[in-house]
């Protein structure tokens, strides 16, 4: 009995570590897995497949391994805007870099579209300004660029005019957006609003609303028929009268109100064209 506990005892040494070493390699090889390659790697497979938010954390896992690799951190930042998050790219490259002057290049223009698209413009304004290593061209076609995206384009055509001689590019750079906008068509919300004024609902059919206008035509006038109507039969002690002459006089007035609101709205339709066409041409570009 003794025996065959001793053989047993014998073969369960004997066995065990060859047990270890064969599984020895799976146990390396799965660990593998999480190492700066095979992490690079399923990171980019996730951006090339647009899988934005799975990325982030494997970038995240990148730049904590590597922290001066450029080209993660330009993809971590690039993977936050994809995502729909611009404001944590300009937080996370804000903790990056403690000095502004600090700021490589890339990122800095990268850290500047950021700003763009969370719609800080003040901030991106102050950062044109104070980063030194922006040429003075690149100034300047910034500052145009950010004018325009916060609707001071009067800014912006007298930077364009005012620098175009000096640096031929920011010409050439801005030239179709600067015709663009100047050749845009704008409704005066005053014109609107006295054209319903004297006749009820024109304005809107002046500012191409022609469906509304229609109908709050039909609607004014139809009410105030009735209004008519109401009085010529039992005069000023007409129920109907009053009460269509009032709902005809709330429809005169919501038109004149509708008629200013209206030509507002298409002048912003309008600059949004533009708008459009500048984050086109210069913010979406990454």
């Amino acid at each position: 009995m003794n025996i065959y506990k001793y053989l047993l005892i014998s073969s369960l040494l004997l066995f065990l570590p060859s047990c270890f070493l064969t599984l020895m390699p799976s146990l390396l090889f799965a660990q593998d897995l999480y190492n700066n390659t095979n992490t690079l790697l399923y990171a980019n497979h996730l951006m090339r497949t647009h899988q934005y938010g799975l990325a982030i954390p494997e970038l995240e896992r990148l730049h904590f391994m590597n922290p001066a690799d450029d080209s993660v951190q330009y993809n971590l930042m690039r993977a936050y805007i994809k995502n729909g998050n611009p404001h944590a790219a300009v937080q996370r490259i804000e903790a990056f870099y403690c000095n502004i002057d600090s700021i490589p290049l890339p990122m800095a223009d990268f850290y500047l579209k950021s700003l763009l698209i969370s719609k800080e413009y003040g901030k991106a304004l102050d950062f044109i300004s104070l980063y030194g290593n922006f040429s003075g061209d690149e100034k300047i076609k910034n500052r145009i660029i950010t004018c325009f995206l916060s609707d001071a384009w009067k800014e912006a055509y007298t930077l364009y005019d005012f620098n175009r001689e000096k640096y031929p590019s920011i010409g050439r750079y801005f030239e179709n957006v600067i015709n663009d906008s100047k050749t845009i068509i704008k409704k005066s919300p005053f014109v609107a609003g006295m054209l319903s004024t004297f006749i009820p609902a024109s304005g809107k059919f002046y500012t191409g609303d022609w469906k509304d206008g229609l109908t709050g035509l039909i609607l004014t006038g139809g009410f105030a028929y009735q209004s008519y109507r109401g009085f010529h039969k039992k005069g000023a002690s007409s129920v109907l009268g009053w009460v269509f002459g009032s709902a005809s006089f709330a429809f005169y007035a919501g038109n004149i109100y509708g008629s200013v609101k209206s030509a507002r709205l298409f002048n912003n339709k309008q600059k949004k064209i533009i708008i459009d066409e500048v984050e086109h041409t210069f913010i979406k570009s990454f």
